[in-house]
């Protein structure tokens, strides 16, 4: 059985609603590499080759791919037709929130950064370590260094401590590699955040405690980027927004008033289309998918400066 190591940041499901018909995989989308403006197929698209492989002893493990994250594509393309069949309940939001805070945490641009990451938390280690006295201390250094709630028992601590340099650098180099080989630590950026659903808690509350807003479009005019997510100013904290389909966006927004616990409905003014169209497209990194060839064209020729 071959495995699949072209995994998809941005699922096939989402993407095959930019088709003609809403499920067929050809989509018309723009590369800024090539500045070419084709019909590919969503197989080929927002995907990056072995992005979830782990490495382990007997070889590249797909398990994440094939396993959790199909489970989450599948639960994602059900909450999907829900909110096209008009649900708007709060038991919807809540799975939303879910979804979309793991939309976010699977991207490349954070589970690339976990190698470094991994190495900075034994940094972090080495430096508590050389600092600290007792685990206690060890503990709240730790923190202090952006890392909460660090788990080490007293006798864990005292071994540290007694061990010889040359037997720490062995500890620190076994650690390192079993962070990248099992999928992490709580601490780490994308540790155990598709599995464990507690490792995405707090993106998820965040989005909770925001206004959400389903706004439609009066023409298939919308386009979705490589980045799937675009924050507020960069801040998830801010506002996120979210192309669901051609003429669907989600608008999940910061409120100082109490937010409503369902998912309310809007328009799009067509120069405020125009405007999202133009934000995803400076979000992106290379690729932009819409729902028609002329609008990908049209924020083509935004992007050439025509």
């Amino acid at each position: 059985m071959n495995m699949p190591r072209n995994h998809h940041y941005i699922p096939q499901f989402w993407l095959k609603r930019f088709s003609h018909d809403g499920k067929s995989k050809l989509v018309w989308s723009y590369d800024w590499e090539s500045d070419k403006i084709d019909e590919r197929s969503v197989a080929m698209l927002m995907a990056q080759y072995d992005l979830y492989t782990q490495s382990t002893a007997a070889g590249p493990d797909v398990s994440l791919e094939t396993g959790e994250m199909g489970i989450v594509d599948n639960q994602g393309a059900e909450l999907f037709r829900r909110i096209d069949n008009g649900d708007r309940s709060l038991e919807l939001r809540e799975n939303m929130a879910d979804f979309f805070s793991v939309m976010a945490l699977r991207h490349p641009s954070t589970v690339n950064r976990y190698p470094s990451a991994a190495a900075g938390l034994i940094l972090n280690i080495q430096e508590s370590l050389e600092v600290a006295n007792q685990c206690g201390d060890f503990i709240n250094y730790m923190a202090s260094l952006g890392v909460p709630d660090f788990s080490i028992s007293p006798a864990e601590f005292a071994q540290l401590k007694a061990a010889t340099p040359q037997a720490r650098d062995l500890i620190f180099g076994r650690l390192f590699d079993s962070l990248l080989a099992t999928g992490g630590d709580p601490n780490m950026p994308f540790s155990d955040v598709i599995t464990d659903q507690s490792g995405r808690e707090i993106l998820k509350k965040r989005l909770l405690n925001m206004k959400w807003v389903l706004r439609r479009s009066k023409g298939a005019d919308l386009v979705i980027g490589d980045t799937g997510i675009v924050f507020e100013r960069g801040e998830s904290d801010l506002g996120w927004k979210i192309v669901l389909s051609p003429d669907l966006a989600l608008l999940i927004t910061k409120s100082d008033w109490p937010v409503p616990s369902l998912i309310e409905d809007g328009t799009f003014e067509s120069w405020e289309v125009s405007s999202i169209n133009v934000e995803t497209a400076a979000r992106s990194r290379r690729l932009l998918v819409g729902g028609s060839k002329s609008a990908v064209a049209a924020i083509a020729q935004h992007l050439r400066g025509g």
